[in-house]
């Protein structure tokens, strides 16, 4: 007799998933579509950083699709623990991230010597995450439409997908520090204060924090 009970097939897709890495790589595709200055940029991050270096004053991309890009990373940075740990507990360290980040460019931004370091530094750590994001969301789309997704380890897929966007970073980040610093150690000393040491913090909170999730 039946009582009521749904039967629930486990190579059913992940909805919540789905409808996640739809809306990252919808917000991909409308920068690309929408916001020809933010996508440019990008595209220069990859294949000719010094077109970064050297733009001009309307080369400026418009204040929308920063955001845009921003909430893609936010998404994007939440969906990374998905299948291990609550994703509202995700979703707010993504932001946590991008604002204490946002608010450091800031900082940078005040200090006239290395203001314009700062700026450049600030695209690049928002290019990273939108070319992330777009990695990040196809992934996710993968996984959601697979049965038994947590069989092929998504964190450390996941992982793999943030570790090379972080190394890449830190290249273009040491790239550019050395163009305006001229020297090796005052630029190794940069990344290592605003990138290694945070990342290095983050991850140490990280694997505390969450013995007791």
């Amino acid at each position: 007799m039946f009582e009521g009970t749904p039967i629930v097939k486990l190579d059913t897709p992940d909805l919540y998933l789905f409808g996640l890495s739809i809306i990252v790589l919808g917000m991909v595709v409308w920068i690309r579509q929408g916001f020809l200055k933010e996508w440019r940029l990008a595209d220069w991050l990859i294949y000719n950083i010094n077109r970064i270096w050297q733009r001009g004053a309307n080369e400026v991309p418009q204040a929308e699709g920063i955001l845009v890009n921003h909430l893609a990373g936010i998404v994007s940075l939440g969906l990374i623990g998905w299948f291990d740990f609550p994703f509202y507990l995700c979703i707010g360290i993504g932001a946590a991230i991008v604002i204490v980040r946002q608010f450091m460019f800031w900082i940078l931004g005040q200090i006239t010597k290395i203001a314009q370091l700062g700026n450049e530094h600030s695209m690049i750590d928002r290019l990273c995450r939108f070319w992330m994001s777009a990695l990040i969301g196809g992934v996710a789309l993968l996984f959601s439409l697979i049965p038994s997704p947590e069989n092929y380890s998504p964190l450390f897929v996941f992982g793999l997908v943030w570790i090379t966007s972080l190394l890449f970073r830190w290249f273009r980040v040491f790239q550019s520090a050395n163009r305006r610093l001229h020297r090796y150690s005052y630029s190794f000393l940069y990344l290592c204060a605003l990138e290694i040491f945070p990342v290095l913090a983050f991850i140490k909170i990280m694997t505390a924090s969450t013995m007791w999730v």
